[in-house]
């Protein structure tokens, strides 16, 4: 069975005016001359129209690598008996423990 347009945009009036109005839904119905059953049940129409519209969306997301690397990304710097040695981020640190150890040793 269809629903029509008219009545379903009505609610959806209706329970936008309800969101911003604050009242509980009991209140909202007296005030608006509305049945308890009719609101809640356009309200969980209106509601599982919108889930399963979301659902419907492909479930992914294309993501661009828009990040570019800058000078500090791409290296560390590091400060030995007032000797600067820069090493890039993905270092071996063997080799930096044999270079840090050689630069020590310098007097």
């Amino acid at each position: 069975m269809r629903t029509d347009p008219d009545k379903e945009k009505k609610w959806r009036i209706l329970l936008k005016e309800f969101k911003a109005a604050n009242l509980t839904i009991d209140k909202f119905c007296k005030l608006h001359d509305l049945k308890f059953h009719q609101f809640t049940y356009w309200q969980n129409k209106i509601e599982s129209k919108k889930t399963t519209t979301i659902m419907k969306k492909p479930s992914f997301i294309k993501v661009l690598d828009v990040a570019k690397e800058t000078e500090n990304d791409s290296e560390l710097s590091i400060e030995v008996n007032q000797i600067k040695i820069k090493v890039p981020v993905d270092f071996n640190t063997i080799h930096l423990k044999k270079l840090i150890r050689v630069v020590q040793a310098i007097d």
